[in-house]
């Protein structure tokens, strides 16, 4: 059947562009979640949502130990709006209560334990290896200087990359720009500039770089501490050089296949 005149048209790539993969992704999550807790209930029946259910799951997230009641709670109202139902005055109360009931003697958050530059050597060594990325270890390194997510690290172009070496007529330490054009914290697509600079107290010299095949045999360790001695060496070992490159979308990092991270 044909759209109306003036009736909006929205193709099956514009549905997926209206929210992103990853948006997608945790609400799958936190609703499959969201069911599991209930069985656990005895509530088989999820959806619709009801205000006793609401509550029922709200609390037994509680006594579980979930921080983040706030993001199921939005989750289930948009599952259930989703599936067609109306979000009711009294749904509305019990969501407001709820979302109270979860915040309330909360506690301290849980701080991480710290990931030192020794456990991403070991972590190199057993589980990186297995990833579709050539030289993880670099790329892990790599990102966590710069604390990128990995759809930041996939979506970076040789363009993206801007390496200054020291040298004589140039800086006395080197710096790494990064132009990061995808993030999530920028749905606008505005872009932004993350630089740098060396860490190394003697900054290693192209040929060092030229000569250690793998991360860590540099003096020091430099290519793990040292943000500019990483992405140079591993420019080096995929691309051939440091560049500088022309924006012509071809990828920084590489894959086994071939395809973005």
């Amino acid at each position: 059947m044909k759209p109306r005149k003036g009736q909006a048209r929205l193709t099956s790539q514009d549905a997926d562009e209206i929210r992103s993969q990853s948006s997608k992704a945790a609400q799958a999550s936190r609703i499959k979640t969201w069911n599991t807790i209930l069985k656990e209930v005895d509530i088989e029946q999820a959806w619709p949502v009801t205000p006793k259910i609401m509550e029922a799951g709200t609390m037994q997230l509680k006594r579980k130990k979930y921080r983040s009641v706030l993001n199921f709670l939005t989750a289930v109202r948009r599952e259930h709006v989703s599936k067609g139902h109306s979000w009711t005055d009294g749904l509305a109360q019990a969501f407001s209560d709820c979302r109270r009931a979860g915040k309330r003697r909360l506690g301290p958050p849980r701080r991480a334990k710290s990931f030192t530059w020794k456990k991403l050597r070991r972590l190199a060594k057993v589980a990186l290896p297995q990833c579709n990325v050539r030289r993880p270890a670099h790329v892990a390194a790599f990102g966590s200087h710069f604390m990128l997510r990995t759809i930041e690290v996939g979506f970076l172009n040789k363009g993206d990359i801007h390496i200054r070496l020291p040298c004589s007529l140039g800086p006395k330490k080197g710096t790494v720009d990064v132009n990061i054009s995808h993030s999530k914290t920028d749905p606008a697509a505005r872009g932004c500039r993350l630089r740098l600079s060396c860490r190394c107290l003697k900054p290693m010299k192209l040929e060092e770089m030229l000569s250690s095949k793998e991360l860590g045999s540099a003096p020091d360790g430099a290519i793990f501490t040292c943000p500019v001695c990483t992405v140079a060496h591993y420019a080096i070992r995929e691309h051939g050089e440091v560049g500088p490159w022309p924006d012509c979308g071809e990828q920084f990092i590489a894959t086994n296949n071939g395809e973005r991270v």
